[in-house]
């Protein structure tokens, strides 16, 4: 189970190693598609990136507002709790490592929508239609080329399906991983 990068890397993980992954549940997940119509960078992205190179707390909340269509989730306590999180030197240093690995020359060759045809496991791929860091357009592309793939799409949700439609996105993982039984 992965959101965003965490999606691309359970990815990663399963096609490294088939025989040790299981079913997989990927919320607007990062690597494994290309947007057919939305720009790229991604908003969610460029306002990632701004945050990187000038890590205040206005930056922070300007890119927590991209990731929900609900903007009442974001709020002043939630703002401060990340901002003390991914202001951290650590953090910055990471966040900055990867936004350089999406700005590389050889950014496409990361990417693992060519790859993804031979994920053999069941996938349910979760989408919020009003996300902006990685828009629902890429998920045509997951949902053609992943064997054994299914999407539920989300309306009035952005990036964070997890949170913004938590009752409605547990019952629907809860039955895809078995335990609706």
């Amino acid at each position: 189970m992965g959101n965003s990068l965490g999606g691309g890397t359970a990815v990663r993980f399963a096609l490294d190693y088939p025989a040790r992954a299981g079913r997989l549940v990927l919320m607007g997940p990062g690597g494994l598609s290309i947007n057919l119509f939305a720009p790229d960078p991604t908003e969610g992205v460029k306002r990632l990136s701004k945050f990187s190179v000038a890590p205040t707390r206005e930056n922070l909340e300007a890119f927590l507002r991209v990731m929900v269509y609900d903007k009442n989730l974001i709020t002043p306590e939630l703002v401060d709790q990340r901002f003390a999180l991914a202001s951290t030197p650590e953090s910055l240093t990471a966040t900055r490592a990867m936004g350089k690995s999406f700005a590389g020359a050889d950014f496409e060759a990361g990417m693992m929508w060519r790859e993804v045809y031979r994920l053999r496991q069941p996938v349910l791929l979760i989408w919020g239609r009003e996300d902006r860091v990685n828009p629902l357009d890429g998920a045509l592309v997951a949902l053609k080329t992943i064997p054994r793939a299914q999407l539920h799409v989300f309306g009035q949700c952005g990036h964070w399906v997890q949170v913004e439609k938590f009752d409605e996105f547990n019952k629907l993982t809860i039955e895809f991983l078995g335990g609706g039984r």
